[in-house]
């Protein structure tokens, strides 16, 4: 069989067809579906505007002991109040991304500061879709109280749903433990 100059074309046209087919797959799915990668994740790339935001706590019991291998889904919306590309599609959140907290039950979250949602609505938050290592699922949701500057990011209750946010430097943390009661 000889070969012709079809061949090469119609391979590249059946990569692209691929490529596109995996792409908008990944996009209908959200990250619901992704498997932890660790207890640290970055859930936006360094072009996204926005105020850096640095979220670190522990999963711990109602006894304050540590939590190992929850998996923890995290989203919010971007700086414009949008959770999906233009839209309010939670479901298809574009700043989201799974952890699995670590041995000491802790996490870190490397995120810009969700703005106010674009529709109109509560004030900002973060939500924290969880399921514990032996099953059971729970959901959190974390407001903050302000933007504090300096002072003590882990002070008073830090599994409450109101937290402060407290700006160092030319970032901003929060700091929230995930309790499970």
């Amino acid at each position: 069989m000889r070969p012709t100059s079809k061949s090469p074309s119609l391979l590249l046209l059946g990569v692209l067809l691929v490529l596109l087919a995996t792409s908008a797959s990944a996009q209908r799915a959200g990250c619901q579906d992704q498997k932890p990668d660790g207890s640290v994740i970055g859930l936006v790339a360094a072009d996204e505007p926005g105020e850096p935001l640095v979220v670190i706590g522990r999963a711990v019991d109602g006894d304050g002991q540590p939590l190992a291998g929850v998996k923890v889904r995290v989203f919010h919306t971007d700086a414009e109040g949008y959770y999906s590309a233009g839209g309010m599609d939670e479901s298809k959140s574009r700043l989201c991304g799974v952890l699995e907290t670590a041995t000491d039950g802790g996490y870190r979250i490397e995120t810009i500061l969700p703005g106010e949602y674009a529709t109109g609505g509560p004030r900002p938050h973060i939500h924290f879709d969880t399921e514990l290592p032996g099953g059971g699922t729970r959901f959190f949701t974390v407001h903050w109280s302000g933007i504090e500057e300096g002072g003590d990011p882990a002070a008073g209750e830090r599994g409450a749903s109101t937290r402060p946010i407290v700006r160092d430097g030319e970032s901003l943390h929060l700091v929230y433990d995930l309790v499970f009661r």
